[in-house]
């Protein structure tokens, strides 16, 4: 049922917020909920008035919450693999959970929105039962974000009943890298199905890492990323190793870095462009700074392939006022024809 320009994830998926709160995605969080899990069960929440409604005007394409977003994140492009994994059987069938079970972290970094966010939902042991027996053996991808959710020892828990009950589900982590990459960690990612871990550092320079991520040392992030190369390697895993990369006011001019960082080690950059808040957000600048960060960029593009930096470019350019991009109008037209095909 692939429908080009619809992000496939209101069809096959729920978000889980550490307050209880569940939203079709991450994107949505605090804006649209679809119910309670500590008031509802998962079969509930996915077949309540609210969840239908949305995943059929969705499908209509006259959902007001996801067409603002899809304008400004270019978040349907983020998962369309999953129309490829979808069968016509599967156009309503919940397989794959966006879950941040804590948002405590071991750091505090300047743009985090989550440290204030309520927690304790997952105590609740009448989730934990719903999960392992109503959900769990149906589900296909569960991606844990945070906090750091490797300091959570839920995230543990959930480990050992993935384990124990579908143990093929594909695991997608993202973590700030500040922890020893334990025997026990090591164990995990051995025996579950990681897809992809990312490990977030948002600048190579050791005095702005300090700035932007509070508490954090450049040096400990890169241990844990070149010792997670290394056990994949070893170990001859297959999950995609990323460093994620998220461009703000402080860090902007560092993407050349970064893309250079991904050639001398082989592991693929993850550039994000950071919206909110948007006093930390590139797209604060005035019009004339903004368009010198996109001139520079675009020549950056010339020389590089990675994908997610034409993405970049397009969310950047809905930002720049047309009047400004008039010269570049073949450059906006190829960055348009790959927003398209991807």
């Amino acid at each position: 049922m692939k429908q080009l320009g619809i992000c496939p994830l209101p069809f096959n998926q729920l978000y889980l917020h550490s307050s209880g709160e569940v939203y079709p995605c991450g994107f949505l969080q605090g804006r649209h909920s679809l119910g309670n899990i500590n008031k509802m069960s998962f079969s509930q929440i996915w077949n309540s008035y609210t969840a239908t409604e949305f995943r059929d005007s969705h499908k209509l394409k006259n959902n007001k919450h996801c067409g603002k977003c899809q304008k400004l994140y270019n978040c349907h492009l983020l998962h369309d693999n999953m129309w490829q994994r979808s069968g016509e059987n599967d156009q309503y069938k919940l397989k794959r959970l966006d879950i941040m079970i804590d948002s405590f972290c071991n750091l505090k970094c300047i743009m985090c929105t989550n440290r204030s966010e309520v927690n304790d939902s997952f105590s609740d042991e009448n989730f934990w039962v719903d999960f392992e027996h109503n959900l769990l053996p149906e589900l296909e991808e569960i991606e844990l974000v945070g906090g750091e959710p490797l300091i959570i020892k839920e995230t543990y828990r959930l480990f050992d009943l993935v384990l124990k009950v579908n143990p093929k589900v594909r695991i997608v982590l993202t973590t700030n890298g500040h922890l020893e990459l334990s025997d026990k960690i090591k164990s995990y990612i051995t025996k579950l199905n990681f897809y992809a871990i990312s490990v977030s550092i948002d600048s190579l320079s050791p005095k702005k890492f300090e700035k932007i991520r509070v508490n954090g040392k450049l040096e400990k992030s890169l241990k844990f990323l070149f010792q997670l190369k290394e056990l994949k390697e070893t170990s001859q895993l297959k999950f995609y190793l990323n460093c994620n990369f998220l461009i703000q006011k402080q860090n902007w001019e560092e993407l050349q870095d970064f893309l250079e960082f991904e050639l001398k080690h082989g592991i693929k950059v993850y550039p994000i462009l950071l919206r909110e808040p948007t006093k930390f957000s590139i797209l604060d600048f005035n019009p004339t700074e903004l368009l010198n960060v996109f001139d520079e960029y675009i020549n950056l593009s010339k020389n590089n392939s990675n994908l997610y930096l034409k993405n970049i470019l397009s969310k950047i350019s809905k930002s720049i006022p047309k009047r400004h991009l008039l010269s570049r109008i073949a450059l906006l037209e190829e960055i348009v024809n790959h927003d398209r095909k991807v």
